[in-house]
């Protein structure tokens, strides 16, 4: 398999790179930070013995980027038979909601530059009638919480975009696949207290890692987010405002 991963250099995608290296597949890690980017795949073809795994610089906000990238990716890698969106910011609520300039830069990073691949890698595929977008959302993007309204916004916004995506392609035979992490340990999240429902990146990209295999539309990892996701959207607002969480 052919697999283009963008933010691979974060906690969780670094780890499902990890995986599809052992597995011999076709990698290409795509990243912000070439030298970070460069230190991974070194990293992995060490440990996996695969050496097709390649780096790939990518800066999420580059608009002008999207069709030229993915040309210069398909003339000078391969054709992805699967691309996985893995990036994201993670910004307290309280230093940005009342700065509308980096509200903005918060929605343009989780949502707008996804979009923006989603939308060159899925016409790519539909000519193909074949291929895989896969895309790190969250729970968070099930219901708007007061402690992270603005990224839980920018997550449902991707959910959404993406069932209707999923939609659209279906008959093309290309599957549009959502991932909904619940709580995760990484660097992303380093100055919250942590509880019993947070999990390791390697737990999450596990997960991810098999159900991708299996093409299941919606991820839910671990599993269980799914059941608290639906006790949490059928609290009446009224209550649920009243929340402090």
């Amino acid at each position: 398999m052919n697999v283009i991963i963008f933010g691979g250099t974060s906690a969780v995608a670094s780890k499902v790179a990890y995986y599809f290296a052992i597995n011999h597949d076709n990698v290409l890690i795509s990243s912000r930070n070439f030298a970070d980017g460069l230190a991974l795949v070194n990293h992995l073809k060490l440990i996996s013995g695969n050496q097709n795994i390649n780096n790939f610089q990518f800066d999420a906000l580059d608009y002008d980027y999207k069709k030229p990238m993915l040309s210069e990716m398909v003339k000078e890698y391969f054709e992805p038979d699967l691309v996985l969106i893995a990036y994201g910011t993670l910004t307290e609520n309280k230093l940005i909601q009342n700065n509308l300039v980096k509200i903005r830069n918060e929605l343009d990073i989780n949502f707008f530059s996804i979009i923006g691949l989603c939308t060159e890698f899925a016409s790519y595929f539909e000519q193909k009638k074949s291929g895989t977008i896969a895309v790190i959302s969250s729970v968070a993007g099930d219901r708007a919480r007061r402690s992270n309204y603005i990224y839980g916004t920018a997550k449902g916004a991707v959910s959404l975009y993406l069932q209707g995506l999923r939609g659209r392609l279906d008959s093309s035979g290309v599957k549009v696949i959502t991932i909904k992490p619940g709580f995760i340990d990484t660097p992303m999240t380093y100055d919250l207290k942590k509880n019993f429902l947070y999990s390791s990146p390697d737990k999450i990209a596990k997960i991810i890692y098999k159900k991708l295999k299996l093409g299941q539309d919606i991820i839910y990892a671990p599993y269980f987010w799914k059941l608290i996701m639906l006790i949490i959207k059928i609290i009446p607002e009224k209550l649920f405002k009243k929340l402090n969480f």
